[in-house]
């Protein structure tokens, strides 16, 4: 079992920071933790800003140190053991500052 997380109430602002953490409180170790953005894993070394730390072996943390636009969307923290998986997820929504398609 994994604690529910989340990114607040309000939408994230760009350039923003932002953290959430995956606890897995019931389950047997080793167990695997992994964070998915849309279904996608996101690896440990990435150029999208975000930041995956593992403390002990039930904690990881998901840092995001300066909030973009692609960064909006679904972000799932999935565990892993011999005996099954479990998943949580929460939304990120990002405000984007207006910006001129065309300019008059």
């Amino acid at each position: 079992r994994i604690l529910p997380f989340n990114f607040g109430d309000e939408p994230s602002f760009t350039e923003s920071f932002a953290t959430v953490q995956c606890a897995v409180t019931v389950g047997d170790l080793p167990i695997t933790i992994e964070w998915l953005h849309n279904g996608v894993p996101i690896p440990r070394n990435n150029d999208r800003g975000v930041i995956i730390q593992h403390s002990g072996r039930r904690v990881s943390t998901l840092t995001l140190e300066s909030i973009r636009d692609f960064n909006a969307g679904n972000y799932s923290c999935l565990a892993r053991n011999v005996a099954g998986s479990s998943e949580q997820s929460a939304e990120l929504i990002v405000n984007v500052p207006p910006r001129w398609i065309l300019e008059p």
